[in-house]
This record gives C-alpha cells, sequence and structure tokens, in this order.
C-alpha cells in the first residue's frame, strides 16, 4: 500500500494499479473567500415538521449565505489550513487509477469549460469505475464552481493508495462505502 498526493498536472504519474483516491479543492487568494466558502455548503435542505397541534409543514429550505464579519488577514496561513483540514469533495476506487483519474480530469475540462452545462447523469451502482462516473462527479463539481474566479482545473489536488495489482475490487467498495458514509464528500455518489 502506498499513498500519495498529486497535482492535477501530475496526473500522469499515477500508476495503473488499483486504488482509492479523493479529490480537494485547494484554495489560492485570487479565489473571493465567500464563494470558496459556498462550495463546502448545502444548496437546498428537505425539511417536514409537526406542529404542536399535529399541524403538517413541509418544505424547501435554501441556504442563506454566510457573510464574513471581517475579512481573513492572513491568507498564506488560510490556505496552507485549508490544504491541511479540508475535507474531501469527492471519494472514488477503481481497478486503474492512472486511467480513472485521467478520465476524470478529461470529464471536468470538458464540462468546466463548455459554453453550456448539461444535465447532471444519473447513476446506479453498476456505474461504478466507469465513464459516466466520472461525468457525474465533473458534472456536479462544475456546475457549482464555473464562474469563481481563480478556481480551474489547478485548483485540485488528489489524494491516492495505491494497491496491488489483482486487488479485489468488492474490498474497494467495501472501503470506499465506509469513507463515503464517515466523510460524507460534497460531491460523491449520492
Amino acid at each position: 500500500m502506498n499513498s500519495k498526493a498529486y497535482s492535477v498536472r501530475k496526473l500522469q504519474e499515477v500508476s495503473e494499479v488499483p486504488g482509492i483516491y479523493a479529490w480537494y479543492l485547494l484554495y489560492n487568494q485570487k479565489i473571493d473567500l465567500q464563494a470558496y466558502h459556498s462550495v463546502y455548503k448545502q444548496r437546498q435542505l428537505f425539511s417536514f415538521l409537526k406542529g404542536n397541534l399535529q399541524d403538517n409543514y413541509q418544505g424547501t429550505l435554501s441556504a442563506q449565505p454566510y457573510l464574513f464579519d471581517k475579512p481573513v488577514q492572513d491568507l498564506n496561513l488560510l490556505a496552507g489550513a485549508i490544504d491541511v483540514f479540508s475535507p474531501p469533495i469527492y471519494i472514488g476506487v477503481s481497478n486503474n487509477l492512472k486511467r480513472r483519474l485521467l478520465t476524470h480530469i478529461t470529464m471536468l475540462n470538458h464540462i468546466l469549460y463548455a459554453d453550456h452545462v448539461e444535465d447532471i447523469v444519473d447513476i446506479i451502482e453498476s456505474d461504478i469505475d466507469s465513464d459516466k462516473e466520472s461525468k457525474h462527479f465533473a458534472q456536479r463539481i462544475s456546475s457549482v464552481i464555473k464562474g469563481i474566479n481563480g478556481i480551474g482545473l489547478n485548483s485540485f489536488r488528489v489524494k491516492v493508495i495505491e494497491l496491488a495489482p489483482g486487488y479485489s475490487s468488492t474490498m474497494l467498495v467495501e472501503v470506499e462505502n465506509f469513507l463515503n458514509r464517515t466523510f460524507i464528500p460534497y460531491y460523491g455518489r449520492r
């Protein structure tokens, strides 16, 4: 088992072996803090409430933007802290890490810089480790970050755990499911 972190420019160096990977969104000083903050927030919640006289209330709640009380003074420290402490935005597994990550980046590049955004594709269990799953991730993250100044392909870092060839797909998916349920990456499978 070997763990590494890669910038998007270095994904060609990932080995063609089974493994687990996670995507992270880095911060740089060109990105508006409010916009960066919004990437990690739930867009809408569905609520069902019961009143004291058994009246039922339900509906969709929309997030209200948080306005920072005062600007962060040390943006270098903030960028470093985000790099160390930010949660993954996506966790996945693949029987061929290099192929999967290069497919993700190709889809991200295509969708992020396209003139229009297609409807987000639905995926099912059989779509795991497929081009359709890569497109799903690319569409979900692109729909949020497209148009945020300072965020582009170079804003991502990918961490991987490379495993020995022939590692069990079933065991990979078990670990992926645990990681997704535990860390709940915002742009992972739903």
